[in-house]
């Protein structure tokens, strides 16, 4: 193995381990909770915790994914002088991680706070002026899916304005104010992950109940049934 290679394994290596720790299971059995994937919808992840838990270790557990995504892209990035694409790379298997966790025979959940996570180290400008606007709706809504999947998208909208020259040169700074947009095509196919997971545990779980029980879905075992 070429020695220019190491660093970027080692970083991807992280990236899953990091993302692999199920901190919904962990953090909900703390709070007399055995096994959240046996509550709700099943996902273990911190909008089922918030709602069947409560909203002080859903916000834990939110925290902590968003952390398993953004702290191994920070070292790749930060640390590790890797570029866009690796940085990418690594966020891409945090979440991986988090969707089939080793920890959880290989199972996981859809990876949003983990995403989030990701992204703000790869795009940390839009993402601070967007987790402040989602930060409200989470305050107004008390739904933590739509906030954060509406944190990635203003993110992604500030970092595209953020691209362009007339708003560089509108600015403080000038043509210092910028957004690289290799980091922007690295955040939008992290979320394109998200996204090809979500649907296809979405189109897995309209086929089981379309099968009936006898399928050897989550209604006829009794383990986790839903993708939310």
């Amino acid at each position: 193995m070429s020695s220019d290679l190491i660093p970027l394994f080692g970083a991807l290596a992280l990236g899953y381990l990091s993302g692999s720790v199920p901190n919904a299971v962990l953090i909900a059995r703390l709070y007399g909770v055995q096994d959240i994937r046996r509550a709700g919808t099943g996902n273990p992840g911190a909008a089922n915790v918030f709602r069947h838990v409560g909203p002080m270790p859903g916000l834990l557990v939110g925290l902590a994914d968003m952390l398993k995504g953004a702290a191994p892209v920070a070292v790749a990035v930060q640390l590790l002088d890797l570029g866009a694409a690796e940085g990418a790379a690594t966020g891409a298997a945090a979440v991986l991680g988090h969707q089939f966790s080793v920890f959880l025979l290989f199972r996981g959940g859809a990876g949003l706070a983990t995403t989030v996570g990701a992204t703000a180290m790869l795009l940390p400008v839009p993402f601070t002026v967007a987790a402040v606007i989602g930060a409200i709706l989470a305050g107004v809504t008390r739904n933590m899916g739509w906030s954060g999947g509406s944190v990635l998208t203003l993110t992604f909208l500030f970092a595209f304005l953020l691209s362009q020259d007339i708003t560089r040169e509108a600015l403080p700074g000038g043509s210092g104010a910028t957004q690289d947009p290799a980091f922007i095509l690295g955040g939008l196919a992290l979320s394109l992950l998200l996204l090809f997971h979500f649907w296809t545990r979405l189109g897995m779980e309209w086929w089981r109940r379309r099968a009936g029980p006898t399928s050897g879905g989550p209604s006829a075992t009794g383990g986790p049934k839903s993708v939310a």
